[in-house]
């Protein structure tokens, strides 16, 4: 999809992934959003990617051993 239309998959793709991925909170997903880059090139674009999946399992991982509201950010 990307490779078709990066606009689209930054603009709709991400936000949509990001809002139906369980496990994390608004701010998290805001600044998972925030700081995936719009890089087209290949290289750029699959670390991009590999950041957002590693950074999302960290945040799933952090909340998932934490107990409901114990932290707020």
């Amino acid at each position: 999809m990307a490779a078709v239309d990066f606009p689209a998959f930054h603009d709709a793709f991400i936000p949509h992934f990001l809002r139906t991925t369980s496990g994390l909170d608004d701010n998290q997903r805001t600044i998972l959003q925030r700081n995936f880059k719009r890089d087209m090139d290949l290289p750029s674009f699959t670390q991009n990617i590999l950041r957002l999946m590693n950074d999302m399992r960290c945040y799933r991982l952090c909340n998932a051993s934490l107990p409901a509201n114990s932290v707020k950010l």
